[in-house]
């Protein structure tokens, strides 16, 4: 199976003076990618969330997701878009699917034994879930951490797809407050061999107990900004 992922648009109808998001150039980047994964033949795209960030008004927000929606369906592949903080803190999750197609809700795929799951860590560590005008990128929790065994059924290998991140080179405020919890129940099961993360925009790769860590660069600050892997 082969993937063309990518991740942080932040796109909106401006940019911020100072600040290192193109968010207005957006539309033009994921095209590129979509360009370049319809290119290099990938089964299936992932968006690792924040395809939006604020703009002038809910409307204007809405409009721009509708948009956004319309490049993608453009191309003739399958895409699944997880939320990020920052779709969280604009929609519910209803109202996001709903505006960008119920098709790219996130569902778990199997594949010839092996198992891709996405996670919702669109969560305060107190159990509430994010809700519009209500989030904080710094408190991220994923309440289900215990539940990883079974959600991977009987698969050989599996692989998390999540905004948020559990990586432990990165700073700790990019990461869930429970991300070690879900390290030992991923590490002690065993089948996980890769886990692709956004969120912090520089990216990042590295490699603990055997388990690959790939979080990739944000896309609004970095032309180019996306990966195909063959998993």
């Amino acid at each position: 199976m082969r993937l063309g992922l990518y991740t942080d648009t932040h796109y909106s109808s401006f940019d911020i003076g100072g600040s290192a998001r193109r968010r207005t150039l957006a539309p033009d980047r994921v095209r590129a990618a979509y360009d370049s994964f319809i290119a290099r033949g990938c089964d299936m795209a992932v968006c690792l969330g924040d395809l939006t960030d604020g703009d002038v008004s809910a409307e204007k927000e809405r409009e721009n997701l509708v948009f956004l929606a319309s490049v993608i369906d453009s191309y003739p592949i399958p895409t699944v878009v997880l939320m990020g903080n920052h779709d969280a803190f604009d929609f519910t999750p209803d109202e996001f699917y709903s505006l960008i197609g119920e098709d790219k809700r996130p569902h778990d795929i199997s594949d010839g034994g092996r198992k891709l799951i996405f996670i919702d860590a669109c969560w305060f560590r107190d159990g509430r879930h994010y809700m519009p005008g209500d989030s904080d990128w710094t408190d991220t929790f994923y309440p289900y951490a215990g539940d990883i065994p079974r959600l991977l059924g009987d698969c050989r290998e599996a692989y998390i797809f999540m905004h948020q991140n559990i990586d432990p080179d990165l700073p700790q405020n990019h990461r869930l407050y429970n991300a070690d919890r879900m390290i030992s129940v991923i590490r002690d099961d065993g089948r996980v061999k890769k886990v692709f993360q956004g969120h912090y925009h520089p990216g990042h790769v590295s490699e603990h107990d055997g388990i690959g860590y790939v979080t990739l660069p944000a896309l609004c600050e970095n032309d180019g900004a996306y990966l195909i892997t063959d998993l």
